[in-house]
């Protein structure tokens, strides 16, 4: 259809906001580069800790996946 995209929304943690990676990095970036592949869009939803952080463990997979579509990656605030 024309000016449609499609979108995924999603999360890294074991639900919505929390828990841990529950996909190694390697397949997260396979489930990304699917959507992106059809020109479409990722939205990926981190957990935020207490102080307003995200973790170093989806720190890592966000580089990880910015680099893997060539995308200048996120900077942490700490």
């Amino acid at each position: 259809m024309d000016g449609v995209q499609i979108h995924m929304l999603s999360y890294l943690g074991r639900t919505w906001g929390m828990g841990e990676p529950r996909f190694k990095t390697e397949e997260a970036i396979g489930h990304m580069r699917k959507i992106i592949d059809q020109n479409g869009a990722v939205t990926w939803d981190v957990p935020v800790q207490i102080d307003g952080t995200i973790s170093p463990a989806f720190l890592e997979q966000l580089t990880a996946m910015s680099k893997a579509i060539g995308a200048p990656a996120a900077k942490s605030a700490k």
